[in-house]
């Protein structure tokens, strides 16, 4: 006779902790990457909607900046400007109208005025990288403009503008500057 080798049946007590630790090091590896991924998606999220806001205003800016009439006058110091340009509105005719734009340090307004019997369009750029304005003339002979903090001439409008990034901005890195087509 021969004995009888018995077999066990199930796992013990040490293999199911085994492959328990094994499981948990996987998962846990894998909601790290997750979130870490989640978190990476979120600031690319939130990065591209302030340059595009950003974009947008620069791009209204320059648009109305390019256009100021400059015989009635401009003010403006480092975080708000307030002219007077031609807006050219989709399917009407050009209108002179008073712009204002006021920076924020996460925010830009913008306030046309055309003719005062309508209640004045607000357009707001948001989040936006916090930036200053700066106002110059081109000085002849002289290669570098004479740039200053605040503008107030009733009768001329600066012929440069530059937005510059205030400390804390994070993607933009050199001034942006505008030049008027016409003196």
């Amino acid at each position: 006779m021969t004995p009888r080798i018995r077999r066990r049946a199930g796992f013990s007590l040490v293999e199911i902790l085994v492959a328990t630790a094994i499981l948990l090091v996987i998962g846990g590896a894998a909601a790290t990457l997750l979130l870490q991924a989640f978190a990476l998606w979120e600031h690319g999220v939130t990065r591209t909607r302030r340059l595009v806001a950003t974009d947008s205003f620069l791009t209204a800016f320059a648009r109305d900046f390019t256009a100021a009439q400059s015989g009635l006058g401009f003010t403006g110091e480092v975080a708000r400007c307030q002219f007077w340009t031609l807006e050219v509105p989709a399917e009407q005719s050009p209108r002179l109208a008073r712009v204002e734009y006021l920076l924020a340090p996460d925010a830009i307004l913008r306030r046309a005025d055309s003719d005062g019997t309508e209640p004045p369009q607000v357009t707001r750029f948001a989040p936006v990288e916090p930036l200053e304005l700066a106002y110059a003339l081109p000085v002849p002979g002289d290669s570098d403009d004479a740039w200053t903090a605040e503008w107030a001439v009733a009768t001329n409008a600066p012929q440069r503008v530059r937005l510059q990034p205030r400390p804390g901005a994070r993607h933009i890195s050199r001034p942006c500057v505008l030049t008027r087509a016409t003196p």
